[in-house]
C-alpha cells in the first residue's frame, strides 16, 4: 500500500543545528591548527636562512684567505673581527699581502653593517646581536695552524629574541 507524500516527508530528516554548530567547531579547530603550524614552519625557515648565510659569510673569507697565503702565514688574518675594519690602500703595483688582507677584512666586515644611506647602501646579511650592535664576525688565532671562524647573530625563537652564533674550523 502506497503511503501519501505527506507522510514520507515526515519521516526524512536532515541536520539538526547541533550537528551542524559541531562540525563547524571541529573545523574551526583543524583550520586554527593549520595556520599555527604554518608560523611554526616559517619560523624554522627564517632560522634555516640566517644558518645558510653564515655559512655562505663563513666561506666567503675561507676562500679570502686561501687566495692570499703569504698574508695568512704572515699572521695579517690572525685575531681578526669585523668591528673597526679598515681598507689598505692598494699602490699601482697592486696590494702587498698585508693590504690585501685588511681589504679582505674590510670587504667581509661590509657583510655585517648596516650602511643604507651610504652611496649603494645595503641591510647587513644577518640580523644585529642587539639593537645597537651589529652581527659579528672573527677570525682567531691559529692553534697548530687550525683556524676558527666564529659568526653571532640574534635570531628569534617563539618571537624572543636569542644570540645564535656559528664557528667553523679551517685549515688555510
Amino acid at each position: 500500500m502506497l503511503e501519501p507524500v505527506s507522510r514520507r516527508r515526515s519521516a526524512q530528516r536532515g541536520f539538526s543545528l547541533i550537528e551542524v554548530l559541531v562540525t563547524v567547531v571541529l573545523l574551526s579547530i583543524g583550520f586554527l591548527t593549520t595556520a599555527k603550524m604554518q608560523v611554526s614552519a616559517l619560523r624554522s625557515n627564517q632560522s634555516s636562512l640566517l644558518n645558510s648565510k653564515a655559512v655562505l659569510l663563513s666561506a666567503e673569507i675561507m676562500e679570502k684567505m686561501r687566495n692570499n697565503p703569504v698574508g695568512v702565514e704572515n699572521g695579517n688574518y690572525s685575531n681578526k673581527t669585523t668591528s673597526g675594519a679598515n681598507a689598505a690602500p692598494c699602490g699601482a703595483a697592486g696590494c702587498s699581502p698585508a693590504q690585501l688582507a685588511a681589504r679582505d677584512l674590510f670587504e667581509w666586515s661590509a657583510h655585517f653593517m648596516d650602511v643604507r644611506g651610504v652611496g649603494n647602501g645595503y641591510l647587513p646579511t644577518l640580523p644585529g646581536v642587539s639593537a645597537t650592535q651589529p652581527a659579528t664576525g672573527s677570525i682567531s688565532n691559529p692553534i697548530d695552524g687550525v683556524y676558527t671562524i666564529s659568526i653571532s647573530w640574534q635570531g628569534l625563537i617563539d618571537g624572543e629574541p636569542v644570540p645564535e652564533s656559528f664557528s667553523a674550523k679551517f685549515i688555510p
